[in-house]
């Protein structure tokens, strides 16, 4: 998988052209086609499920069994490929931040390269990190 650095607020869009292995650009381009109000502000779930499906990716925003507490994403099985959301501390509200993984590796757009998933769990699940103690919610694509 290659890594994309996202947009503000274009995660994902980011993990569309990461899952796909479409270019970012075009990922955009059907994004500004399809939802010209929603440039900038972020995609809403609908929406982001329609630009998945564009592409040909399966997109759920929950399923009982994708859920998982956030303690636990050190011990994730992170194996084939897939995404995950969770919520980051810094939304305030109900946003979500989406990133791909692949056989244990985490690209998360808003970084500019991919991390292994025990480095990406003790950078950002920390208690001085940035994702809020709730949820995460998990789908794989191939296992």
């Amino acid at each position: 998988m290659k890594h994309v650095k996202q947009l503000k607020n274009e995660c994902s869009l980011a993990v569309l052209s990461m899952l796909s292995g479409a270019k970012y650009s075009t990922v955009q381009r059907a994004a500004e086609y399809n939802f010209p109000f929603a440039t900038g502000t972020g995609y809403v779930p609908d929406q982001v499920a329609t630009l998945f499906a564009e592409f040909g990716v399966d997109y759920h925003e929950e399923s009982e069994h994708d859920i998982a507490p956030t303690q636990n994403l050190a011990n994730l099985d992170l194996s084939g490929r897939g995404y995950f959301l969770y919520r980051p501390i810094m939304t305030g509200g109900p946003g979500w931040h989406i990133v791909a993984f692949e056989n244990g590796v985490i690209y998360d757009s808003e970084e500019y390269r991919p991390y292994t998933q025990a480095y990406w769990v003790q950078k950002f699940a920390s208690p001085f990190g940035r994702i809020e103690d709730r949820r995460v919610i998990i789908r794989y694509l191939e296992k």
